[in-house]
């Protein structure tokens, strides 16, 4: 990818991230998601289909930006550290984008965006965490996804360290139980 179009995605995700302090994302238009960002529509058309479109590419963008920062293991292994990991991975992105979640948790748009990147995530993590088990990774992801929309939803509930050691111990019975039936 060009410097230049990196810069119109960086300016249109921190737009988007910003407008979405202001409103909803169903009253944000594609306009003004562009005069904020300093960006022609036609520019943002020649990349999007729409803001729905646009929204996506933003999530996985980000997620990815996420896992690439954070410490996962390169070996597959279903190690209670590597399983870490991936809970820090989560609860960093629903800490550093807690506007953005908040902003779609009650919208369909976040159930579609939560399978979206757990779908996406599935055959990476099937491999890295050497977990047998497809529907185990699911359950995995999808899990400390909720949990993470919980806490972010309940942020007097629990400290952040907290979320992470209770979501630490699960995820250590889970390894347990995979080296359990082996």
């Amino acid at each position: 990818m060009n410097l230049r179009t990196e810069k119109v995605y960086d300016a249109l995700t921190t737009a988007f991230e910003e407008l979405l302090t202001e409103k909803s994302f169903d009253q944000i238009t594609v306009t003004e998601l562009c005069q904020r960002a300093r960006t022609r529509r036609a520019t943002f058309y020649n990349h999007f289909a729409d803001k729905y479109a646009f929204f996506q590419f933003m999530m996985r963008r980000l997620r990815d930006q996420l896992f690439a920062e954070a410490n996962l293991p390169k070996v597959p292994a279903a190690t209670p550290e590597s399983l870490h990991a991936l809970v820090d991975v989560i609860l960093s992105f629903a800490e550093q984008h807690r506007q953005l979640a908040l902003s779609i948790k009650n919208s369909p748009l976040a159930e579609q965006m939560q399978f979206s990147l757990t779908s996406e995530s599935l055959g990476e993590y099937e491999h890295r965490l050497a977990l047998d088990d497809r529907l185990t990774v699911l359950f995995l992801l999808g899990g400390i996804n909720q949990c993470g929309r919980w806490w972010l939803s309940n942020p007097n509930a629990v400290t952040p360290e907290e979320m992470r050691q209770r979501l630490y111990a699960l995820v250590d019975r889970l390894v347990d139980q995979e080296r359990a039936e082996k």
